[in-house]
Order: structure tokens, then sequence, then C-alpha cells
């Protein structure tokens, strides 16, 4: 596998990461502030 695929690899899976922990977020807060949550997005 060239650098350049392995570095792919990786970007993708680290946006995995950052989907996985946003949506985890997402489900402990927006019980408690809807308000809030849709004024940052």
């Amino acid at each position: 596998m060239s650098s350049l695929e392995k570095e792919r690899q990786d970007f993708l899976s680290t946006i995995e990461a950052l989907n996985e922990a946003h949506s985890f977020d997402s489900i402990i807060w927006k019980p408690r502030c809807k308000r809030r949550t849709f004024r940052l997005i």
C-alpha cells in the first residue's frame, strides 16, 4: 500500500470516529438543551 493510500485510510477512519463522537454527543445533549443544539447546527 502506498503512503498516500494509507493516509487516505487514516483520514477516513478519523472522520468515522468524529461522526460517531458527534452522534454520541447529540444523544447526550439533545434531550437536555434542544434549542442550543439546533442553534449550533
